[in-house]
């Protein structure tokens, strides 16, 4: 399993834990977990794509022009 795999993991056991909440302040406290880890996986997976975004990306920052 990889980490972006098991952020949606955690994610989905959240999501769990805020439909068996009676209490409204922790039901919405697991759903704001539950978008945290999925943002986790989201990042993860671009991270795990490797430098070449992210160099094209400083690229285009760097001749961008100044203002």
């Amino acid at each position: 399993m990889t980490l972006a795999e098991r952020f949606v993991v955690l994610a989905a056991e959240c999501e769990r834990m805020s439909e068996m909440s009676r209490d409204q302040t922790n039901k919405a406290a697991w759903l704001r977990m539950a978008e945290r880890w999925k943002l986790c996986a989201v990042l993860e997976r671009q991270h795990a794509r490797g430098p070449a975004r992210q160099r094209s990306r400083r690229t285009r920052l760097e001749e961008a022009p100044l203002h």
